[in-house]
């Protein structure tokens, strides 16, 4: 997550993923809690504290790739299936029903 000064948080998992294995990842951000967590398989892997002034994209969302131009990006080195977008903080119980298959029902 960045910040309007530059300055980045980074929720990474303790563990390495293994090549060619597939991983379930869920990102949430909970603006009132100012958090944003991962989940690797339907568990939580790592929370970090946001930044006290998130920055507000009014772009493209990137997902697999860093740099925000197209002179300065780089991808990573898997592959990206499905992406799915959710409006609110999803808890734990819906993050393991999504690494399950079960998707939520709208709101």
């Amino acid at each position: 997550m960045s910040s309007v000064d530059g300055a980045e948080q980074v929720a990474a998992a303790a563990t390495a993923p293994v090549v060619g294995e597939w991983y379930h990842l869920a990102v949430v951000y909970d603006a009132p809690q100012n958090t944003l967590r991962l989940y690797v398989g339907g568990s939580a892997a790592a929370t970090v504290t946001g930044p006290q002034q998130p920055w507000h994209a009014d772009g493209r969302l990137l997902v697999g790739v860093t740099g925000a131009d197209a002179q300065n990006r780089t991808y990573g080195p898997g592959g990206v299936d499905d992406v799915f977008v959710y409006h609110g903080a999803f808890g734990q119980e819906q993050i393991t029903d999504l690494a399950s298959g079960v998707l939520p029902h709208p709101r």
